[in-house]
């Protein structure tokens, strides 16, 4: 396509598809990976929310963020 438009191509990176998040195996999750995430929460200052916990459901994505936010944070309302 490049040479096409008049362009050549002088290098380029690899791109790879991520498989879906978490990259846990079976011997990640029975050693604790998700306890040992949820003790890190607040460390830095950081948090880790959304999906990125693992969660493909937006429902739960959500529940799981509010949850955190009343355990670490001083409620609003």
């Amino acid at each position: 396509d490049i040479a096409r438009i008049g362009g050549t191509v002088r290098g380029f990176r690899e791109w790879r598809r991520w498989e879906y998040f978490p990259h846990f195996s079976s011997e990640d999750i029975r050693a604790g990976i998700y306890d040992q995430l949820e003790q890190s929460q607040g460390q830095r200052h950081t948090y880790i929310v959304g999906s990125a916990m693992g969660f493909e459901l937006v429902e739960r994505a959500v529940a799981y963020s509010n949850s955190l936010v009343n355990k670490h944070f001083a409620r609003l309302t």
